[in-house]
């Protein structure tokens, strides 16, 4: 049976909320202009870099006959949360005509939450060299969107590279990673990873170096020293912090390399840092991860618009303070979420499914 990696599933949970400060923090507050607050959007990265380990660890004897399992259970996770938020988002615009000449919002209704946009998202496509389409509507979706092309492209390489030696699988997942770089070089004209309407490109990047940590991982055997690994846990997640705030922007392809070092240290979980990781704050924040990712950004708009553009808060320290009510509204936004729209919503759709292929058959039975 396949491990959890509970303290890389910690990482997940705390750098989802990372993210939700970050987008929360810009405005008349102090913490949003730090450095590291400011480039914490790069925390996307170290997901696609997990999200390859973690795939690849858990698929890397996927056959061909599986592909379709495989495709339909990371459907199954996503898309429950992502077309609710969706569906919220929806309502949102349908509240802002409705209180337009009352509430000073930013956009007009329907403005770039167009039609088109929505469909884009509807579909899970904004990510990929849509103009305009990835900024919009629940945005952090965009990475949601980008994952998906990788899943793919795992999956159907997946069924060779099994089949392949332990050098050439690591020759093929770098070659894959820097194919994906080189694209994004070509569309961009630079290094820069820092962009979502290419989000394909920026998570395939991230993604197949995931893979190749994953590979790196399964082939180390030997007893992990405590002490060794508590140095190794402490410098690689200092690198990690120093490159994030540090790195420019013509180099932020760098991150995702010190994301990979990072996850390969830690999945050994030997150190004392992955000791305080495993504790049951951390383990609950790696369950809600998903959900904290994707319902921050609605409250993150609640609170600008109560706290900017109905209070106008100019205070930046009564600016700051407002991160505590906002952080604990998602903690509680994503346990409801998680109970209610992941885990019930993956059960609804997975009867749907086992519905659908049931009645196929029967349908193919009786033709014959």
């Amino acid at each position: 049976m396949k491990k959890r990696f509970h303290i890389l599933d910690g990482f997940r949970g705390l750098f989802a909320l990372l993210v939700a400060i970050y987008h929360f923090a810009p405005g008349p507050g102090y913490i949003g202009h730090t450095l590291f607050i400011s480039h914490a959007s790069y925390f996307t990265d170290f997901f696609f870099v997990l999200s390859g380990f973690v795939i690849y660890y858990n698929y890397n004897e996927l056959k061909f006959t599986g592909i379709k399992v495989f495709l339909v259970k990371r459907f199954l996770r996503l898309y429950p949360l992502h077309i609710f938020m969706l569906l919220v988002f929806l309502l949102v615009e349908l509240g802002k005509m409705v209180l337009y000449d009352l509430i000073p919002f930013e956009n007009p209704p329907f403005d770039r939450n167009d039609l088109m946009a929505f469909i884009s998202h509807l579909f899970l496509v904004q990510s990929y060299g849509m103009p305009t389409y990835w900024g919009c509507w629940n945005a952090p979706s965009w990475s949601i969107s980008a994952e998906f092309f990788s899943y793919f492209v795992f999956c159907f390489t997946i069924i060779f590279v099994r089949k392949l030696a332990y050098y050439s699988k690591i020759s093929f997942y770098l070659i894959f990673s820097g194919l994906a770089l080189w694209a994004l070089f070509s569309i961009q004209g630079n290094l820069n990873i820092k962009t979502e309407q290419f989000g394909f490109l920026r998570c395939a990047y991230s993604f197949f170096l995931g893979c190749m940590a994953c590979v790196l991982h399964d082939r180390i055997r030997q007893t992990p020293n405590r002490v060794v690994f508590s140095v190794l846990e402490g410098l690689f997640l200092a690198t990690s912090v120093l490159a994030i705030m540090y790195v420019p922007a013509s180099m932020t392809y760098l991150i995702p390399i010190v994301f990979l070092a990072t996850i390969s240290v830690f999945s050994f979980e030997s150190g004392y840092v992955s000791s305080l990781l495993n504790s049951e704050v951390f383990r609950t924040l790696g369950t809600l991860s998903y959900s904290i990712y994707m319902t921050h950004y609605l409250l993150m708009f609640v609170f600008k618009i109560g706290l900017i553009n109905i209070l106008k808060v100019q205070n930046g320290l009564v600016y700051d303070l407002m991160l505590i009510p906002y952080i604990v509204f998602i903690l509680a936004l994503s346990d409801f979420t998680y109970h209610h729209v992941e885990i019930k919503g993956k059960e609804w759709l997975a009867k749907l499914f086992q519905k659908q292929s049931v009645a196929s058959i029967n349908q193919q039975l009786s033709h014959k």
